[in-house]
């Protein structure tokens, strides 16, 4: 499925601690490093989709031609958030989960939960 048109990717907050080898690691730094790594490959391109109810923009960014929101979630840094993106990311996300990449490597409390309780 094509994620044209969509945006909803969910990745962990900056301080949020995973689970891989019975040993808690940063998850959060390592998506933001993920996505620093895949920024700086070239020019940014952005198109803004919409204002979420908390005021921020939801937009769809690529690189080179790259969706860096379905790159994400391909690598497993981040997953696919159904809410707003209608599943437009679910084959990325099973790609990632089938080849344990990033977060599916270990385990992990979905972002969106974890804001929740912490």
């Amino acid at each position: 499925m094509s994620a044209s048109g969509s945006g909803g990717i969910d990745a962990p907050e900056l301080d949020q601690q995973c689970r891989r080898n019975r040993t808690d690691y940063p998850c959060g730094t390592e998506a933001r490093d993920a996505l620093e790594r895949l920024v700086s490959a070239g020019p940014l391109s952005c198109e803004r989709l919409y204002e979420d109810p908390y005021g921020r923009t939801v937009a769809r960014c690529s690189v080179a031609g790259t969706d860096l929101g379905a790159e994400m979630v391909r690598q497993g840094w981040a997953v696919d958030f159904k809410r707003y993106s209608d599943g437009a990311y679910a084959d990325e996300e099973a790609l990632a989960r089938a080849g344990k990449r990033g977060l599916w490597a270990g385990k992990f409390e979905v972002p969106a939960q974890w804001r929740r309780t912490h």
